[in-house]
């Protein structure tokens, strides 16, 4: 029984590694939306529109 739990302990641990580092390259939702609003704005720059804040 109690090497059923540590089993189970492992792979809830190794889940939640596996998470984070999905968490990590991915991004937030947040994140990614604002690296897609900097890159537009970057490329407004450059073709010289206005970008208000």
């Amino acid at each position: 029984m109690k090497k059923k739990i540590v089993i189970a302990a492992a792979m809830l641990l190794a889940a939640a590694v596996v998470y984070g580092v999905i968490r990590l390259e991915v991004g937030s939702p947040e994140h990614q939306l604002a690296r897609v609003i900097e890159k537009e704005a970057s490329k407004a720059r450059e073709a010289g529109a206005a970008v208000y804040r």
